[in-house]
């Protein structure tokens, strides 16, 4: 589907929809970062990586919720990174 684990930065991201444990609302998100530019560049960095802007409808609707469980973001606050481009 969207590829294999890889490591972004110090962060282990692990392919969306892997991982049960991920998506399916259990437990808090994984990234631990240590301001809003390095879960901003986290997120650009996770979106490049997956090719966002390639994706269809079902794989970018699973990109957004796997970035939002990660890093604890609302729904709208991942909405506004990615239409500012943040990809």
């Amino acid at each position: 589907m969207l590829g294999i684990d890889h490591l972004h930065g110090r962060y282990e991201v692990v392919e969306p929809g892997a991982d049960p444990g991920v998506l399916g609302g259990g437990g808090a998100g994984g990234v631990r970062a240590q301001g809003r530019a390095e879960t901003y560049g986290w997120v650009e960095r996770v979106l490049v990586h997956y090719e966002y802007a390639r994706q269809g409808k079902a794989d970018k609707g699973l990109l957004r919720r796997y970035v939002e469980k990660m890093t604890g973001l609302s729904h709208a606050q991942v909405t506004r990174l990615v239409l500012l481009g943040h990809t």
